[in-house]
């Protein structure tokens, strides 16, 4: 960590070998960094040595000054979460077709922004807020 009022880290971690109620959880892989109030993240999550399971990318606008802060150290400013998933093992129609083989893609995209959509509330949102300034000691 460095910077003595805007701190910026970087660091990868992995965590393997995992269970979660006695069953293995896939092995997560990592990498996190802070500069310039931004978060960025990359996580694979997989079993042994496969392709990624699915992939997360983020970038989030955090306020980690370690001195001086007014305000929420959320800032107002858009979050970028990209997540990428294989739970197929193929596709329901190629994608060698033209526009139909991106078609089952699109659906099964779209019908899943509509379900984790249609369940995030204000409260939610607000209750991420505070555990986040909980967890930065505010």
């Amino acid at each position: 960590m460095s910077g003595r009022y805007q701190p910026t880290f970087a660091g990868r971690f992995n965590l393997t070998g995992a269970e979660y109620n006695d069953a293995p959880f896939p092995d997560v892989l990592g990498r996190v960094s802070y500069a310039d109030e931004r978060l960025v993240t990359h996580f694979d999550a997989q079993h042994g040595a496969g392709p990624p399971l699915m992939t997360v990318d983020a970038r989030l606008p955090l306020n980690l000054a370690l001195t001086g802060v007014k305000g929420d150290r959320v800032l107002a400013e858009p979050v970028s979460i990209d997540v990428v998933g294989d739970s197929l093992p193929v596709d329901l129609i190629p994608d060698i077709l033209p526009v139909l083989g991106y078609a089952d893609d699109a659906a099964v995209l779209a019908a899943a922004l509509r379900l984790v959509a249609s369940h995030i509330r204000p409260e939610h949102h607000e209750a991420a807020r505070q555990a986040l300034a909980r967890g930065l000691g505010e």
